[in-house]
C-alpha cells in the first residue's frame, strides 16, 4: 500500500464522524473525512466520480410540458390518482404542477410524469364516448348487428343488447370496443385478401402460396400462361419472382 498521507478529521471547517480507528482503507469516506491520499483512497474517490458522472442528471426544469401532458390526461379521463399511482409521484406535487403553484421541478420526477399515457387509466375511470361511439357506428357498417356487438364484447344475456346513452363510458369498456372494431377489421381483410377471382375461381390472397407449394419447377415456370390474371404481364412477372422468393426456404 502507498504511503497514507491524512489531513485530519475536519474538512473545509466541519467536523466529519469518523468510527473509532477511522474509516477503512478504499473507501470514498476515508478520502473525505480522512483526506487519505493512498492509491486505494484515490480509486475509490475517482470511482464515486465516475458513477455520478454516469448518473442520470437530475437537475431542475420548467413544468410547462408536464402541465399540459397532465391536463391533456386529465382529458382522456386519467386523473391525478391514477398518474400517482403510476409514476410514484405524490398526489401534492402532482397537484402543484397542474394548477401552475410549481413551476420547477426535478429532471427525474418530470420523465416518471411524462411517461405516464393511456395505458395507466383505471378500469373503472369515466373517458368520453366519443371515440367509442364511432368504433359503434363503424362495427355496424361492417355488418356486425346489436345483439352481435354485445356477445362479441362479453354480454352472457339470453338475448343480448347494446345500449350506450350517456356522454361517458368506462375505460374498460372502451378499450373492449376498440379491440373488437381491431379483430373485425382485420376478419374482413383476410376475407377480402381471400376472395375469389372472376377469371380463374382461385384466391389471390394468401392461399396462393398452398398452390405454389403443390407445383413443380415446369409448371411454376409456366404460370404467366396458366394463370394469367395473377403472373400475366410484367406487374404479374414481378409478383411470381417475389412469391418463389418467399416459398424457396420451405423447399430447401
Amino acid at each position: 500500500m502507498a504511503a497514507c498521507r491524512e489531513g485530519g478529521g475536519r474538512m473545509s471547517g466541519i467536523a466529519v464522524y469518523a468510527p473509532p480507528g477511522g474509516f477503512p482503507h478504499g473507501t470514498r469516506a476515508r478520502y473525505v473525512g480522512s483526506k487519505c491520499r493512498c492509491d486505494e483512497c484515490r480509486r475509490a474517490n475517482r470511482e464515486y466520480a465516475r458513477a455520478r458522472a454516469r448518473a442520470t442528471p437530475n437537475g431542475l426544469v420548467d413544468a410547462a410540458s408536464v402541465r399540459a401532458h397532465l391536463t391533456e390526461l386529465a382529458k382522456q379521463g386519467i386523473g391525478r390518482r391514477t398518474v400517482a399511482a403510476a409514476s410514484d409521484v405524490s398526489l401534492s406535487a402532482i397537484s402543484l404542477v397542474r394548477t401552475g403553484r410549481k413551476l420547477k421541478l426535478r429532471a427525474q420526477t418530470a420523465a416518471r410524469l411524462m411517461a405516464v399515457d393511456a395505458s395507466a387509466i383505471a378500469d373503472g375511470a369515466l373517458v368520453r364516448a366519443v371515440e367509442t361511439r364511432a368504433a359503434l357506428r363503424e362495427l355496424r357498417r361492417l355488418g356486425l348487428s346489436k345483439r352481435e356487438i354485445a356477445r362479441r364484447l362479453g354480454s352472457t344475456a339470453e338475448s343480448p343488447s347494446l345500449q350506450l346513452t350517456r356522454r361517458r363510458v368506462t375505460a374498460k369498456n372502451a378499450l373492449k370496443v376498440t379491440k373488437l372494431l381491431a379483430a373485425v377489421r382485420a376478419e374482413h381483410a383476410a376475407k377480402r385478401a381471400e376472395r375469389r377471382c372472376g377469371q380463374c375461381d382461385e384466391s389471390h390472397g394468401e392461399s396462393r402460396f398452398a398452390v405454389l407449394r403443390e407445383l413443380g419447377a415446369e409448371d411454376l415456370a409456366d404460370l404467366p400462361r396458366t394463370w394469367p390474371c395473377l403472373y400475366g404481364g410484367a406487374k404479374g412477372a414481378a409478383l411470381l419472382a417475389e412469391d418463389l422468393k418467399r416459398i424457396a426456404p420451405e423447399a430447401e
